[in-house]
Protein backbone atom coordinates (compact mmCIF):
# COMPACT_ATOMS: atom_id res chain seq x y z
CA UNK A 1 0.00 0.00 0.00
CA UNK A 2 1.37 3.42 -0.92
CA UNK A 3 1.51 6.43 1.34
CA UNK A 4 -0.87 8.22 -1.04
CA UNK A 5 -3.46 5.47 -0.44
CA UNK A 6 -3.11 5.88 3.31
CA UNK A 7 -3.66 9.65 3.13
CA UNK A 8 -6.58 9.28 0.72
CA UNK A 9 -8.20 6.78 3.11
CA UNK A 10 -7.68 9.17 6.03
CA UNK A 11 -9.27 11.97 3.99
CA UNK A 12 -12.32 9.80 3.21
CA UNK A 13 -12.68 8.77 6.87
CA UNK A 14 -12.52 12.43 7.86
CA UNK A 15 -15.26 13.38 5.38
CA UNK A 16 -17.41 10.56 6.78
CA UNK A 17 -16.84 11.95 10.32
CA UNK A 18 -15.23 8.71 11.46
CA UNK A 19 -12.00 10.47 12.41
CA UNK A 20 -10.95 14.01 13.27
CA UNK A 21 -7.97 15.67 11.63
CA UNK A 22 -6.07 17.75 14.17
CA UNK A 23 -3.63 20.39 13.00
CA UNK A 24 -0.81 20.23 15.53
CA UNK A 25 1.09 23.10 13.94
CA UNK A 26 3.78 23.59 11.35
CA UNK A 27 1.81 21.65 8.71
CA UNK A 28 1.71 18.56 10.93
CA UNK A 29 -1.51 16.66 11.42
CA UNK A 30 -2.72 14.03 13.83
CA UNK A 31 -5.66 11.73 13.17
CA UNK A 32 -7.91 10.86 16.08
CA UNK A 33 -11.10 8.89 16.57
CA UNK A 34 -14.27 10.97 16.80
CA UNK A 35 -14.83 11.26 20.54
CA UNK A 36 -15.46 13.88 23.17
CA UNK A 37 -11.98 14.79 24.31
CA UNK A 38 -9.55 17.62 23.92
CA UNK A 39 -5.82 17.73 23.36
CA UNK A 40 -2.74 19.31 24.85
CA UNK A 41 0.53 19.63 22.91
CA UNK A 42 4.00 20.23 24.28
CA UNK A 43 5.47 23.27 22.56
CA UNK A 44 8.98 21.94 23.16
CA UNK A 45 8.98 18.24 22.20
CA UNK A 46 5.68 18.06 20.26
CA UNK A 47 4.08 15.34 22.39
CA UNK A 48 0.28 15.29 22.12
CA UNK A 49 -1.99 13.98 24.85
CA UNK A 50 -5.74 13.49 25.09
CA UNK A 51 -7.43 15.22 28.03
CA UNK A 52 -11.01 14.62 29.20
CA UNK A 53 -13.71 16.68 27.57
CA UNK A 54 -14.60 19.89 29.35
CA UNK A 55 -18.14 21.16 29.77
CA UNK A 56 -18.23 23.81 27.07
CA UNK A 57 -21.99 24.35 26.94
CA UNK A 58 -21.80 27.98 28.10
CA UNK A 59 -18.98 28.75 25.70
CA UNK A 60 -20.89 27.21 22.76
CA UNK A 61 -23.95 29.30 23.62
CA UNK A 62 -21.80 32.45 23.82
CA UNK A 63 -20.31 31.67 20.40
CA UNK A 64 -23.79 31.14 18.97
CA UNK A 65 -24.99 34.45 20.42
CA UNK A 66 -21.96 36.35 19.13
CA UNK A 67 -21.87 34.78 15.67
CA UNK A 68 -25.42 33.80 14.80
CA UNK A 69 -24.15 30.29 14.01
CA UNK A 70 -25.68 27.09 15.33
CA UNK A 71 -22.64 25.35 16.83
CA UNK A 72 -22.52 21.67 15.90
CA UNK A 73 -19.10 20.82 17.27
CA UNK A 74 -15.80 22.16 18.48
CA UNK A 75 -12.19 21.25 19.13
CA UNK A 76 -10.08 22.56 21.96
CA UNK A 77 -6.33 22.42 21.63
CA UNK A 78 -4.15 23.49 24.51
CA UNK A 79 -0.41 24.23 24.38
CA UNK A 80 2.22 24.12 27.07
CA UNK A 81 5.23 22.23 28.40
CA UNK A 82 4.87 18.55 29.25
CA UNK A 83 6.13 17.12 32.53
CA UNK A 84 9.39 15.86 31.00
CA UNK A 85 10.22 19.18 29.35
CA UNK A 86 9.46 21.11 32.55
CA UNK A 87 11.75 18.72 34.43
CA UNK A 88 14.53 19.10 31.86
CA UNK A 89 14.21 22.89 31.85
CA UNK A 90 14.70 22.91 35.64
CA UNK A 91 17.80 20.71 35.33
CA UNK A 92 19.31 23.02 32.69
CA UNK A 93 18.41 26.08 34.77
CA UNK A 94 20.22 24.73 37.84
CA UNK A 95 23.17 23.54 35.74
CA UNK A 96 23.63 27.10 34.44
CA UNK A 97 23.47 28.52 37.96
CA UNK A 98 26.11 26.09 39.21
CA UNK A 99 28.60 27.00 36.48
Amino acid sequence: MSLATVYKTLEILSRLSVINVLNVGEDSFRFDAVKEDHHVRCTNCGAVMDVPALDSTRLAKAVEAASGYKVKGHQFYFYGLCHQMRFLSRIFYFAEILQ
